[in-house]
C-alpha cells in the first residue's frame, strides 16, 4: 500500500513540474497593464496636457506676422484694364 502511494506521489509531482503553466504572474499583470482602459486613458489625457503646455509656451515667443495689400491689373498685348487708373 506504501509503495503505490509513493509512486502516486511520485507521479503526481513529475506530472506537475513537467505539465506547469509556462507563464509567470508577472506576464499576466504586465498584460493587464498593457491593456488596462484607466491606464491608456491616463497616458492619452498625459500627452494631451504635454501638448496644450508646448502650445502655452509657443505663445510667450516672439512672434512674426506680415500682411500686403497688392493688387495687379491683367493687361495682354494692350487689351485688359487701364493702366492709368489701375496705377500700372
Amino acid at each position: 500500500m506504501y509503495k503505490i502511494i509513493i509512486i502516486f506521489f511520485i507521479v503526481t509531482g513529475y506530472c506537475v513540474s513537467v505539465c506547469g503553466q509556462a507563464k509567470h504572474l508577472q506576464d499576466y499583470i504586465n498584460k493587464a497593464q498593457e491593456n488596462s482602459p484607466l491606464l491608456r486613458d491616463f497616458r492619452n489625457q498625459s500627452a494631451a496636457a504635454q501638448i496644450d503646455s508646448q502650445l502655452i509656451r509657443t505663445n510667450y515667443k516672439p512672434q512674426v506676422s506680415g500682411s500686403s495689400i497688392n493688387s495687379y491689373a491683367p493687361l495682354v498685348r494692350g487689351y485688359g484694364y487701364e493702366q492709368a487708373i489701375t496705377n500700372g
